[in-house]
């Protein structure tokens, strides 16, 4: 919910209290969003975090306090959040069941990876790690969803946990490790490559204490772990223009019972542009359709412009950047040139599309760690996946590329990408999406698959070379 700003919250409180749930705020400690003056490239007006409050209750009263609190004078708004959810295309734990066997040693699988080759097929990601910073060195990436294998073998590198409460859960946790695959394979000579090996990855849970360890799918805490993630990048808000990546690797349920970006949602909205009024990279999943059909959604539907109840007035759809622009690149899934009959780099049936998508990735037969299905075995710390995919795997996969270009700017002192400039370079450089006959024409956009050559050898003018800054205090 939200409220006035500078109001007293007691009364609020009361009316919470009266119907059996409390009222705390949802950022803890939340400070004022940076002045315009003292902030990186905003893409517009930053909301104020201290205005988002949070109800704990049984969901049996959230109908009741919603309403009586939509009738007090000093709310602006109150609504119920669904959960969110893993953007990949099958979640079921049953999508993929573990070889029983496995080698005595694992070989090198890296040659299976041909999302890693030259463009248009692959992102030119082994061209990348010829250039010097190619492979991510200096750059950070927090990846948040619910849980991770930090322990794989080939994942011992990564930074490991930094925030939020995971479970024991195999199917969120097979997700997780399949997304540190893609980001950060270890450079080793077993198993597969990370596009960005020499980045640092960690992650931050949407679980939180006191939450049942059943509850599928996920949590409704995205906004503060978004928040949290952007502090743990920005050393608490205060080390500007980093360009370090935040990696969301969410959806949820909206409108028309769609899966869609998590920022349509006022507080993950807020947290998201926070985030990149900070200068840090935001990549969100276009998300995969709907749950039942499988199908995408154009995110241009105009029943995305209608405000969910509750929601506070001034209100405008993010996913029309017209009205208001958060900041992130929003990643759509493409066909990938092997494994499949359609056509390459056209859209994959269960994606979203529409002008707020700005690049895809691939969308099937990304080999990774996790899950098993490629090499198995009873030691999980040795699973292999070979036909990952979802927008789960293309966003990794462009989180992955933007690392690749940061490091590599970072280490040639060139100017560090905002999200503006992040977006003008994938859709200027990338390898055009294609259609596939009239069931996939060009006008479901997805955007083009990025071209890492082509990226780190484009000339992006700027104000001045990297410098990294703090805000005054």
């Amino acid at each position: 919910m939200t409220a006035r700003p500078g109001v007293d919250r007691a009364g609020i409180a009361a009316v919470v209290a009266s119907l059996g749930g409390t009222l705390s705020p949802l950022f803890v400690a939340a400070p004022r969003s940076p002045e315009p003056a003292k902030r990186g490239r905003a893409p517009g007006r930053v909301p104020q975090l201290d205005e988002f409050l949070v109800v704990t209750a049984p969901e049996s009263r959230f109908p009741e306090i919603r309403a009586r609190l939509l009738k007090h004078g000093d709310v602006t708004g109150a609504y119920v959040k669904p959960p969110a959810d893993a953007p990949a295309y099958s979640c079921a734990e049953t999508w993929c069941t573990p070889l029983a066997w496995a080698p005595a040693s694992t070989p090198d699988l890296s040659t299976e990876q041909r999302y890693l080759d030259a463009a248009p097929d692959g992102i030119d990601a082994r061209y990348a790690w010829t250039r010097r910073g190619g492979k991510g060195d200096g750059v950070e990436i927090v990846d948040v969803e619910r849980e991770w294998r930090f322990t794989h073998e080939d994942l011992l590198e990564c930074g490991g946990l930094a925030g939020g409460y995971p479970v024991d859960c195999i199917r969120e946790r097979n997700h997780g490790t399949a997304i540190l695959g893609i980001l950060h394979g270890d450079d080793n000579a077993l198993g597969i490559e990370g596009i960005c090996p020499h980045a640092n990855v960690r992650g931050v849970s949407t679980r939180m204490p006191g939450l049942p360890e059943d509850q599928i799918p996920g949590t409704i805490d995205t906004a503060n772990a978004i928040r949290t993630a952007a502090h743990l990048l920005t050393e608490n808000g205060t080390k500007l223009g980093t360009g370090h990546i935040i990696l969301l690797e969410l959806q949820r349920v909206g409108p028309g019972g769609y899966n869609i970006p998590v920022e349509w949602w006022p507080d993950d909205l807020a947290a998201i542009m926070y985030a990149t009024s900070l200068g840090l990279l935001v990549v969100e999943a276009a998300g995969n359709g709907h749950p039942s059909t499988l199908q995408g959604v154009s995110l241009d539907a105009a029943m995305f412009d209608t405000a969910d109840v509750g929601f506070p007035s001034g209100w405008r759809n993010p996913l029309d950047r017209r009205h208001v622009d958060s900041g992130t690149i929003i990643v759509g899934a493409g066909v990938p040139p092997v494994g499949t009959s359609r056509v390459d780099r056209s859209r994959m049936a269960y994606s979203n599309w529409g002008r707020c998508v700005d690049v895809q990735g691939w969308g099937d037969e990304v080999v990774t760690t996790g899950y098993g299905c490629k090499q198995g075995g009873v030691d999980e710390d040795r699973w292999y996946i070979q036909d990952f995919g979802g927008t789960s795997a293309a966003s990794a996969m462009v989180a992955g590329t933007l690392a690749c270009v940061q490091g590599y700017r970072r280490r040639t002192r060139g100017l560090l990408l905002d999200s503006r400039r992040a977006r003008a370079l994938l859709r200027a450089t990338g390898s055009r999406q294609k259609a596939d006959g009239s069931q996939f024409p060009l006008s479901q956009h997805i955007g083009p698959r990025p071209n890492l050559r082509k990226m780190l050898e484009k000339k992006i003018k700027g104000p001045r070379r990297h410098r990294r800054g703090r805000a005054r205090r």
